[in-house]
């Protein structure tokens, strides 16, 4: 199953959205980044928050 996830950096920062099988997330990451799940319905746009 694809999900979406954002990729966040050591400082929480978000860097990239990055739509992939579950399985595959630790490849996306690099050292010192983590990551969120999100809805994509919600949050499948952008980096931006909304206002």
């Amino acid at each position: 199953m694809m999900v979406l996830i954002v990729i966040l950096g050591p400082d929480g920062a978000r860097l990239r959205k990055v739509l992939c099988p579950r399985e595959d997330i630790d490849a996306q990451l690099a050292p010192g980044e983590t990551y969120e799940v999100v809805d994509p319905l919600v949050d499948g746009f952008g980096i931006v928050e909304p206002e």
